[in-house]
């Protein structure tokens, strides 16, 4: 072994430690700020925030390829993730944006050691992106609150000077119906989390109440689809046809807001592309779903 080899393999030596070490920083720092977002905020925004962007060739069409790798928080599964983003893109000429042939997710605990240090630089923007959808979020539910007041028209006052809209009146039929939706929903969606963050807990809980059998995804996709039909019926929409605009209902305690699916054209296997916004009257608006 020459005596260059044998530097080359002592700074190898030196520098391995660091890189696990801030690798593992770096792992410990975004499971806190995944477990505040989701735990702590209930926050259902999705953002992402490109870190690379690569030559890939060409396609058969021979448009120039290119590999995206963007790092992302949003919904994986039944719950929201931090997550990395690596998209396969084709350029078209006069596009005006490239075309996505191919896509991956990959859950943060997954990704190589590599991507890791790479997406983790990007931690801040990322937060900055969440920042801004949810002030946009925020935003576009007060002028929806605005807007079901006036149609409602309702004319008495409330405490405050300030006018509150209702689905019913009294709580009524519709006010119980939603309140129950809502709470059914937000359960589902504290199992489905629970579920994959702490699973022996999760068993021994489904245990104690009978349910060995309980399957938290699917519960979850019932309860959600549920709520969502409920609030398209409540405004007067076909649940079974596509939202060209979001629509909302006001309970006691809920802002409830389904906003159209982004997929184009409407796909009957993915009706339920349609985004639901759950945010809590009591606590402000920091619970979203």
């Amino acid at each position: 072994m020459t005596d260059e080899l044998r530097r080359r393999m002592a700074r190898l030596r030196e520098i391995a430690p660091r890189v696990n070490v801030a690798t593992d920083q770096a792992s410990k720092l975004v499971a806190m700020v995944e477990k505040f977002l989701v735990d702590e905020l209930h926050l259902g925004v999705s953002a992402e925030v490109s870190y690379e962007e690569l030559p890939a060739g060409t396609d058969v069409d021979e448009r120039p390829l290119r590999i995206r790798n963007s790092l992302a928080f949003g919904r994986s599964g039944a719950s929201f993730r931090i997550h990395v983003v690596r998209e396969t893109v084709a350029v078209d000429d006069g596009a005006s944006a490239p075309t996505i042939v191919a896509q991956e997710r990959i859950l943060w605990p997954s990704c190589p050691r590599e991507t890791k240090l790479k997406a983790f630089e990007k931690l801040p923007e990322l937060l900055d992106k969440i920042i801004e959808e949810a002030e946009r979020l925020a935003r576009t539910s007060e002028a929806t609150r605005v807007k079901v007041e006036e149609m409602i028209g309702e004319d008495e006052p409330v405490e405050g000077g300030q006018r509150q809209a209702r689905v019913s009146e009294g709580g009524g039929v519709w006010d119980r119906q939603l309140a129950d939706a809502t709470r059914r929903y937000l359960q589902c969606e504290r199992d489905v989390v629970e579920s994959e963050t702490d699973s022996d807990a999760w068993e021994a809980r489904m245990e104690d109440e009978g349910r060995e059998d309980a399957d938290p995804h699917g519960d979850w996709e019932t309860a959600r689809g549920k709520l969502i039909r409920l609030v398209c019926i409540a405004t007067g929409h076909d649940p079974s046809e596509p939202l060209d605009a979001p629509i909302a209902v006001l309970t006691d305690d809920w802002l409830l807001v389904v906003s159209p699916g982004r997929d184009e054209p409407w796909d009957d296997d993915d009706a339920d592309s349609r985004r639901l916004s759950v945010i809590s009257r009591t606590e402000g608006l920091t619970t979203f779903s």
